[in-house]
């Protein structure tokens, strides 16, 4: 029998409530002529976001009974560093490039953060269903925004050595 965990409700909604600044600020400077990934992983990143948010609401006494252990500190630093990112965003002037541009050589840290977050909350309580719920998501997600950043990108020449000293 499953039953509804409170503090899970609320882990899905701290980790997900800065989703809702998006629909309600909206982005600048979105690129022209974006591309859907492929619908692999569009799936999967559908089903798995839809697992993630409810996985732990159904989670029962798990979380009742967990102790503040590594994976609820890592769980808390992930949320704590996805917020940041949100905040970069907003006061970024919510420009896109925002939503995927690299920190601390982290690619799509937003992503990172977020499937990180659900991973290690899944951790925290011994939830295999959250972990896998989390890597369906990820697997989709992370695929999805890597393949926005490169679409926003310019992949710019880098000049070897050969070709800058003939140009001297």
């Amino acid at each position: 029998m499953m039953f509804i965990s409170y503090i899970g409700i609320l882990i899905s909604l701290i980790i997900t409530l800065p989703n809702v600044i998006y629909f309600i600020l909206p982005v600048r400077n979105r690129p022209v002529g974006l591309c859907r990934n492929s619908k692999i992983f569009n799936a999967f990143e559908i089903v798995g976001r839809v697992l993630c948010i409810a996985s732990p609401v159904f989670s029962g006494f798990k979380f009742n009974s967990a102790s503040l252990n590594i994976w609820f500190w890592l769980m808390s630093g992930c949320i704590v560093a996805y917020y940041c990112l949100w905040f970069r965003y907003v006061f970024g002037n919510m420009e896109f490039n925002l939503l995927y541009k690299p920190i601390f050589k982290i690619s799509v840290p937003m992503a990172v953060f977020l499937i990180l977050a659900f991973i290690f909350a899944g951790l925290w309580i011994g939830s295999k269903f959250i972990i896998c719920s989390a890597l369906i998501f990820g697997i989709g997600h992370y695929a999805n925004s890597i393949f926005i950043y490169e679409q926003c990108t310019p992949h710019q020449k880098t000049d070897s050595p050969a070709e800058i000293s003939s140009a001297q």
